[in-house]
């Protein structure tokens, strides 16, 4: 514990952060995100027949515990920017800055990794902060943002909400960040 709080007061510390301390803002966590933004693209009839059917079977007997599939499901007959759209909508905090993130800003820790699309951490690391995507260039600029003295980072592992490329995008393969949705996405993230 002495080695935490020594690398904390050091500005050593990096946090790795998920969708629990954006839960505290009043925003979803993963599968709950995946049930409001089927509901959210059914209102706007955006979800065929067949996969309404699918998503409520596969509701009905529990079989959330890969919503990365549910995403896949939805994308076979929902456009990905119209997904990626919703997605915004439904990630706009109740609050701009919960007590969690008041908390972590204090803390003044070296960086943040995170999974989290949302832009909450973005107001929790200093203006002058490397804020990065899973772009290549930005992975390129991780090695100097982690040695960089005095200047905080944040590494967005699955990209943001303003990133609509799919992974199969030649923009991306260029080098271009993109929302990690899917099973499939997380394989593009890795090549």
């Amino acid at each position: 514990m002495k080695e935490i709080i020594n690398a904390m007061r050091e500005k050593r510390c990096v946090a790795f952060v998920g969708a629990g301390v954006s839960v505290n803002a009043g925003l979803p966590s993963w599968a709950t995100l995946i049930h409001q933004l089927f509901d959210a693209l059914k209102s706007k009839g955006k979800v065929s027949p067949a996969a309404e059917a699918t998503f409520h079977a596969l509701s009905a007997i529990g079989e959330f515990s890969d919503p990365s599939a549910i995403v896949e499901l939805m994308l076979l007959t929902v456009k990905r920017l119209d997904l990626v759209n919703e997605l915004r909508t439904v990630l706009s905090p109740a609050i701009p800055m919960s007590d969690v993130h008041k908390t972590l800003r204090s803390l003044s820790l070296r960086g943040f990794v995170t999974t989290n699309y949302d832009r909450l951490l973005d107001d929790v690391v200093a203006q002058n902060a490397f804020k990065l995507r899973n772009s290549f260039k930005d992975f390129r600029t991780v090695a100097t943002a982690v040695a960089a003295p005095g200047t905080q980072f944040l590494l967005k592992l699955h990209g943001d909400l303003d990133d609509i490329l799919p992974p199969d995008d030649m923009e991306v393969s260029r080098g271009e960040s993109f929302v990690v949705l899917t099973r499939s996405d997380y394989t593009a993230l890795v090549q």
